[in-house]
């Protein structure tokens, strides 16, 4: 464990809130409790209406945390209201129905220190969890798990994973599999790039693609978060529009996919989001 005491670089942790009065305290809490020393933690409520402002600004008093209010605008553009006001040499996102594990800045930044300069983020695992905490188990390719990266890679792509130790180009284009909440990212790395594209829904997924044309996005082997999915999760409520997302994304890697070799796997992956968009749209929500 992280002595407190012990002053190291800032980690600035944002929390883009949005209509979660139910999961923000524990969002909220998760960040202030991390056992690491050195914590600025940002909150923006990007124009809740479910009471999340009143809880938020009762414990910005409590805690002294910057808290800010704002009309709708998106998470990548909330994300980037807070990169603009970090002083953070590190940052980490956590949506405010998800949470982190007390050791998850600790375990990260003492990764920093082993891997080489050009590692420009690190992520762990995640444990997916339903409305209530409780875990989730579900089954995927003959494997059954609550760790994130068991139902979101195949058997093949986690060994493949686990071998490298780390997320290159090639493995991203055939989905994004980085849980956002496990993330640590050296905030110069983000200006070298700029900040999230505000032009999607899904704003990790571009950013991780970007960061794996030009640095290393290393992995550790350790659940550092809490993913939670339940009804109002947009990812589960706005599926159609997810896959839809991801197909705008991959418009614009084709020829970055031809340069890195990763045709093959661009136009099977381009391919199984068209037939699920089909399946979806015409099948499923007919």
């Amino acid at each position: 464990m992280t002595d407190k005491n012990n002053i190291r670089e800032l980690v600035t942790i944002i929390i883009p809130s949005y209509n979660h009065s139910e999961f923000v305290k524990e969002a909220v809490l998760s960040a202030l409790n991390q056992d690491y020393g050195n914590i600025e933690l940002i909150v923006i409520d990007d124009g809740s209406s479910d009471g999340s402002r009143g809880i938020l600004q009762d414990l910005s008093k409590k805690y002294g945390f910057l808290y800010v209010e704002q009309n709708n605008q998106g998470v990548a553009k909330t994300i980037n209201n807070g990169i603009r006001k970090a002083n953070g040499a590190y940052l980490s996102i956590l949506a405010s129905d998800d949470y982190f594990y007390t050791n998850k800045i600790s375990l990260l930044m003492n990764q920093f220190a082993i891997f080489d300069k050009d590692t420009a983020a690190i992520f762990g695992d995640a444990v997916l969890v339903d409305k209530s905490g409780n875990s989730i188990e579900k089954e995927y390719q003959g494997r059954r798990s609550a760790n994130f990266l068991d139902l979101y890679l195949s058997p093949k792509r986690k060994k493949l994973l686990l071998e490298k130790k780390y997320a290159d180009y090639k493995m991203l284009i055939e989905g994004n599999f980085i849980p956002a909440m496990s993330v640590l990212i050296k905030m110069q790395k983000i200006k070298e790039v700029g900040l999230f594209p505000d032009v999607y829904a899904i704003e990790d997924y571009p950013m991780w693609l970007e960061f794996s044309k030009r640095f290393k996005i290393r992995f550790v082997d350790l659940p550092v978060a809490v993913y939670r999915q339940h009804d109002d999760n947009s990812i589960v409520r706005d599926r159609l529009k997810f896959i839809k997302e991801q197909i705008r994304i991959l418009n614009k890697e084709f020829l970055e996919a031809v340069f890195c070799g990763a045709l093959l796997k661009y136009v099977f992956r381009y391919l199984r989001l068209c037939l699920n968009f089909i399946l979806y749209k015409f099948i499923i929500f007919r």
